[in-house]
């Protein structure tokens, strides 16, 4: 398990949703920006990572110098490529005709 996965995983056994929202200004830029890139990446917590960016959006007006746009994009090049495509039906029905010989 990677050290994002962690901290997620502690932030979503301990809290739920609307208490994360609730503090989240008091969370890292980067747990911040990692909640962004999860939402990015895998689709999950989408409503989160708006509030996330906003804060983060928030900070920099406020003249926090962490430049999150570049940490993210830096990061989700890094990951691999998912590819949840579904097969057509012609390859299923071909895949099943080859079963019955």
């Amino acid at each position: 398990m990677t050290d994002l996965e962690e901290e997620l995983d502690d932030v979503v056994e301990n809290l739920t949703e609307d208490q994360i929202r609730a503090q989240i200004h008091t969370f890292a830029s980067t747990k911040l920006a990692d909640v962004v890139i999860m939402a990015r990446y895998i689709g999950l917590y989408k409503d989160l990572s708006v509030d996330a960016m906003k804060e983060l959006s928030d900070r920099r007006v406020a003249g926090d110098s962490f430049k999150f746009e570049e940490y993210i994009e830096d990061n989700l090049s890094k990951l691999p490529k998912l590819n949840f495509t579904m097969p057509s039906i012609a390859s299923l029905i071909g895949m099943f005709k080859g079963m019955g010989k």
